[in-house]
Parts: C-alpha cells; structure tokens; sequence
C-alpha cells in the first residue's frame, strides 16, 4: 500500500498556505538522501519554512520534497527524502501534525534509512 504521508504533507502544506500561515517541516537529518544547509542543523533535526514565499521550484512526489530556498551562504537545493520528515507545524498558531512511521517498504527502494532511535517530537 501507498505512504499517505507525501498526499497528508501535500494537502496540510496547501491548506496552510491557503489560511495566511506559513508551514514548517520537521525533517531528520541522519537520513540517507538528506540535502540541507549543515549549520542550521540542531541534535539530526531542521525546521524548515515551505511556504510559496521562502521557495522556489518546490516539488514534491512520493519520495520526496526539493525546493531552492535561501539562507545567509546564498540559495542552496534542498532534498527532502519523505521517510525524512517528521511533522509539519504552523509557526504562528500551536497547530502541528507529527507523522506515524510507516513501514520502510513503502519508502525509496533506492534510498534506505540508516538506524536511528525513536524520537520524542515536538
């Protein structure tokens, strides 16, 4: 069966745009396939803005999340394997939605998770 994770993460990410609020993602950053800025990366974790105005060329598909977005060092490519993200949150109101694990199987064939312990999110 299919991830709903990417369709969830897809459909929370619009609507919050839609209401004027700006989207977060929660990702882990000891994942295979992980593409942030290193310095921004706090205990394997990052928050990242997703709204329309702080990317540019955002994809997404069942796999994973891309966008450019700038920071201090200039505009980096971001790559977001979605077995990566943990949650998506508003940063202006106590709105959050922490994702289940799913089954592996239903990831990237070509992109496994290394072994990480279980985290206490948001």
């Amino acid at each position: 069966m299919k991830s709903t994770k990417p369709y969830l993460l897809k459909a929370f990410r619009d609507w919050l745009i839609d209401s004027q609020l700006t989207p977060m993602i929660y990702v882990k950053t000891d994942i295979l396939g992980v593409q942030v800025p290193q310095k921004y990366i706090v205990n394997n974790h990052i928050m990242l803005n997703v709204s329309a105005e702080a990317t540019d060329q955002f994809e997404q598909d069942e796999y994973k999340v891309t966008f450019l977005a700038e920071f201090d060092e200039g505009v980096e490519q971001l790559r977001i394997p979605m077995v990566s993200i943990v949650g998506i949150v508003a940063s202006e109101i106590e709105w959050e939605w922490v994702f289940a694990d799913e089954d592996p199987q239903d990831d990237d064939p070509h992109e496994k998770a290394k072994g990480v312990p279980d985290l206490k999110v948001l």
